[in-house]
């Protein structure tokens, strides 16, 4: 994180009931502070309109996508679909969001994940699978390549330790 210019504390490795963790605090900046009180309006996470989407960058997504993200299918001929696990945003969020994803040529869609209080994710089909991942591909992380269908995972990407990112976000 230092090496993209982002200022944080070391990393700590600690040991929660035998499953251990490292934790970095990152220190908030004044754009963070600002996003906070957009994205969290009276407590609540919700994205109200499309301003702070169209601001979103290949990094972005890809950064959303190893974060939130998951991919399911390809076993048995059954084909990839990735999905956004985004249950912590109300259901008119989630529905612009998807608006959001179709209209730039990712067919997606909502779908419920069975919880109380009708919590839904946004799951893209076969083909906005497909685009959406070729489109952030070389911004994923090594490390996180089983969130990518094998065929991508020789894709080439980034350096996240040489290379300027600054011009991607």
């Amino acid at each position: 994180l230092r090496g993209v210019g982002v200022k944080c504390n070391d990393s700590v490795y600690k040991n929660n009931n035998s499953f251990g963790a490292y934790r970095t605090y990152i220190n908030t900046t004044a754009w963070g502070k600002l996003l906070h009180k957009i994205v969290y309006k009276n407590g609540t996470k919700d994205i109200y309109n499309r301003k702070l989407l169209n601001r979103l960058s290949q990094i972005h997504l890809a950064i959303w996508y190893m974060d939130d993200g998951n991919l399911g299918g390809g076993v048995n001929g059954r084909q990839y679909q990735a999905c956004l696990s985004t249950l912590g945003f109300s259901i008119q969020s989630n529905e612009e969001m998807v608006r959001w994803f179709c209209d730039h040529g990712f067919d997606s869609y909502l779908c419920d994940v069975g919880r109380e209080n009708g919590q839904v994710r946004i799951q893209f089909s076969p083909d906005g699978t497909e685009a959406f991942l070729r489109m952030i591909a070389p911004f994923i992380i090594t490390d996180f390549n089983y969130k990518l269908p094998k065929h991508m995972h020789l894709l080439p990407k980034i350096n996240w330790e040489h290379q300027d990112l600054r011009e991607n976000i």
